[in-house]
């Protein structure tokens, strides 16, 4: 039975066929992109092909810059003896930041989890006091 109707159907696309008589010119340019993949299946060897370029570039970039970077700055005694403290200064202040941003990421935890519940459907506790025949409420 299948095979009948896919005869039938091959049949009506033949005589549909010998009636299309337009031939469209195609330019060789064209003529090349008609063979390519369409992008949609390319498109994760694009990112990687775009990721390594920008990568290369940054790169190129970056040991550009750094051999105009020629200027190395001498520290004097004084200077070092100066500074010496602040290793201290720095590391509690690395230790603020984090503690400052475990706390914020607490926060927005919290409230999305507020938010989360707010969006759930409540069940009610006391029900309803049916309302009267003239619309007002309660008995």
């Amino acid at each position: 039975r299948e095979g009948r109707a896919a005869e039938a159907r091959l049949r009506e696309e033949e005589k549909l066929a010998k009636d299309c008589t337009f031939k469209p010119a195609v330019s060789p340019l064209a003529d090349q992109f008609a063979h390519r993949t369409h992008i949609g299946e390319r498109s994760d060897e694009i990112a990687v092909e775009k990721r390594e370029r920008l990568q290369r570039l940054a790169e190129t970039v970056r040991a550009d810059t750094d051999r105009e970077l020629t200027f190395r700055p001498s520290v004097g005694s004084k200077s070092r003896d100066l500074t010496r403290g602040y290793g201290g200064f720095l590391a509690e202040q690395r230790a603020r930041e984090q503690s400052h941003t475990q706390k914020m990421q607490a926060l927005r935890a919290s409230r999305a989890e507020e938010e989360r519940r707010s969006q759930t459907p409540r069940t009610r506790t006391q029900p309803r006091t049916p309302r009267s025949p003239d619309g007002e409420g309660g008995p």
